[in-house]
């Protein structure tokens, strides 16, 4: 049975046939009110549609009917290079949208596409024309093979990808949990406790042992929840229901913890503030990531982040060096992580030491 973006996809291609092409669509408000999904199933169906030539998208605008094949050679000839950009479902928009404006800086059209982790890679790999491909995150090594199959530039973004022989960039993830861990230290903590909240993912699990290795490096066994988080589980609920087995045996031995994602330090927040313990006042919480909403939490979250525009950069330079020729072995990059200090962390008080 066809997803139901993918049913959506198929009304709407008639629906753009008897249509001259140049003519605006409905909003994606109006075309979910009417046909009765939501804004992220028609924004799913238009990718597709605009991945087959049925549509164009232009931000602020509108949507716009096309034709497939519709370009002659001549105009062909002046098309810019079409960049595909392949994102795990539930993964932000920030990321991806950061690699749209560099990809548009340096000349390029492009292509977000999101698909799921769970469905076999020919179903989801994009059946549209295009001279490179940008890979983010954790992905199955069946998607790897067929983008080595197509012979088509690829570069990735990802610690999985460090040990394989393909162009990629990644983060310091080991040296993000060091400074998480370092930051706590300062402060004058020496019971530590790290929440692992997200699935086992190569980032995942450096950035847990980077903290665990600089908090025995200073004298501190720190204090490990595993959620046991699968692919596709709800990271904050796992936290939070983490968290709140392990309170149910009694307070927190600890005075500061390290969320491994901000998905996780959020569903902390929230748990000590049921248990009426006060943060940074009585704990501090950091988390090993950086989202845009972590400022405006109360209180703000103090994370570890990445330049996020320097990697969206990097990986473009990347792929345009090989659509330039370079015909090195393997290109990478690797970024430098830092902290962002906000309210979420202080010394600890005389009440938990």
């Amino acid at each position: 049975m066809k997803a139901k973006y993918e049913q959506l996809a198929d009304h709407l291609r008639q629906t753009v046939l008897d249509l001259d092409p140049g003519q605006r669509l409905p909003s994606i408000r109006q075309i979910g009110r009417a046909r009765g999904v939501s804004q992220f199933t028609v924004q799913r169906a238009l990718e597709l549609l605009e991945q087959e030539g049925y549509v164009t998208r232009r931000s602020a605008i509108g949507v716009y009917s096309t034709r497939p094949h519709a370009l002659n050679h001549t105009a062909r000839k002046l098309e810019k290079p079409r960049v595909v950009v392949l994102v795990p479902e539930g993964w932000t928009y920030q990321m991806p949208e950061l690699i749209r404006a560099a990809l548009a800086e340096r000349g390029f059209l492009s292509h977000i596409h999101f698909y799921d982790l769970a469905a076999p890679a020919n179903r989801w790999l994009p059946r549209i024309r295009y001279e490179g491909v940008i890979l983010i995150g954790w992905s199955r090594p069946e998607v790897l093979a067929i983008l080595q199959r197509k012979n088509i530039p690829f570069v990735a973004q990802g610690t999985q990808y460090a040990e394989m022989p393909v162009d990629h960039t990644c983060g310091d993830e080991k040296r993000s949990g060091a400074i998480a861990a370092q930051h706590l230290v300062d402060l004058g903590h020496q019971r530590l406790a790290v929440l692992v909240n997200e699935p086992d993912f190569p980032e995942v699990i450096e950035r847990r042992q980077g903290f665990i290795d600089f908090a025995r490096s200073q004298g501190i066994d720190p204090i490990v929840y595993d959620c046991h988080t699968r692919v596709g589980d709800d990271a904050t609920a796992a936290a939070a229901e983490c968290l709140q087995r392990e309170f149910a045996k009694g307070p927190p031995t600890w005075t500061a913890l390290l969320a491994i994602s901000s998905l996780g330090a959020m569903a902390a927040l929230h748990v000590l503030h049921q248990r009426d313990i006060r943060v940074p006042h009585q704990v501090s919480v950091i988390a090993g990531d950086e989202r845009p909403e972590a400022a405006y939490l109360c209180p703000a979250l103090t994370t570890v982040a990445f330049n996020l525009q320097d990697r969206a950069r990097g990986l473009v330079e990347i792929l345009e060096k090989r659509l330039a020729g370079d015909r090195s072995d393997r290109i990478r990059k690797t970024f430098a992580p830092y902290l962002i200090r906000r309210k979420s962390t202080a010394p600890p008080e005389d009440i938990l030491r």
